[in-house]
Parts: C-alpha cells; sequence; structure tokens
C-alpha cells in the first residue's frame, strides 16, 4: 500500500499551509525554511524582536517574531520569491502540557485576508503509536 501525500491546505482553509507545517506548528515548533544566512533585528515598533531567514538570488523566505526577552514565538510569516506573504501563523495562547509548550489557539492567515483560527482542547503526548495505525484499508 502506498502512503498518501499531503500537500496544501488551501482547498480546505484558502490558506496555502503544507500539513507538515501544520504538525510542526501544533507540535509547538516553528516549520524553518531553507535559507543560507540569518540575521537578528529588534521590530521597529519596539515589541520583540524578529529573526529574518533569507536565500541567495531569492531574499527574504521567512521571518520568526519573538517576544521582547526573545524566549518565546509570537508569529511566523512564510514568503514567496517575489517577497509577497504567502501566510503567517500566529501563536496565540500557549499550554504546556508535560514538558511540552504548546499552542492551544493557532491563528493562519494570509494577505489576501483569509484566516482560520484552530482552538486546541487537548493534547496527548508522548503516546505510543503503531503504524498500522496509519493503514486505511479497502471497504469489504
Amino acid at each position: 500500500m502506498k502512503p498518501v501525500r499531503i500537500g496544501s491546505l488551501k482547498r480546505i482553509i484558502s490558506i496555502p499551509v503544507k500539513a507538515g507545517d501544520i504538525i510542526q506548528l501544533l507540535a509547538g515548533r516553528v516549520p524553518l525554511r531553507e535559507h543560507h544566512s540569518a540575521f537578528l533585528e529588534r521590530q521597529d515598533s519596539g515589541a520583540g524582536y524578529v529573526l529574518v531567514l533569507k536565500r541567495r538570488w531569492w531574499g527574504v523566505v521567512e521571518k520568526i517574531l519573538f517576544n521582547e526577552d526573545r524566549t518565546r514565538v509570537r508569529q511566523v510569516e512564510f514568503y514567496n520569491r517575489s517577497g509577497s506573504l504567502i501566510y503567517l501563523a500566529q501563536f496565540d495562547e500557549m499550554q504546556t502540557v508535560k514538558e511540552y509548550r504548546v499552542p492551544s489557539r493557532l491563528i493562519l492567515s494570509n494577505a489576501e485576508g483569509a484566516d482560520f483560527q484552530l482552538d486546541v482542547e487537548r493534547y496527548w503526548a508522548d503516546v505510543d503509536v503503531s503504524s498500522s495505525m496509519f493503514v486505511l484499508n479497502p471497504p469489504e
């Protein structure tokens, strides 16, 4: 049986976010794009710092916005070759589950004004799973 490939969720939520990105975001991680350089700068508004990831001959591919003391990620922005925003993800509310910091509210939006809010009520951390749990059998 072939594994199912999941690409963009644009058809479902009108925002071209990759399924792999959603998984990382829900795990409290920041999806990282391929880049050649990175620099940290203070935001103009004085509301924290931004880590800018750039690719040669492309420009900015991602911005990661931190709080004032640089201990928590507030938002992640992804850009295309022309420098236009593809989408951004905001960690609106965070919670601690076991020793993990994970979002209880994740907000995704794009430059066209589409947005999607995901409220997570329950997390199960460190659950044992087997590969058979991810196999879909054909109907009988």
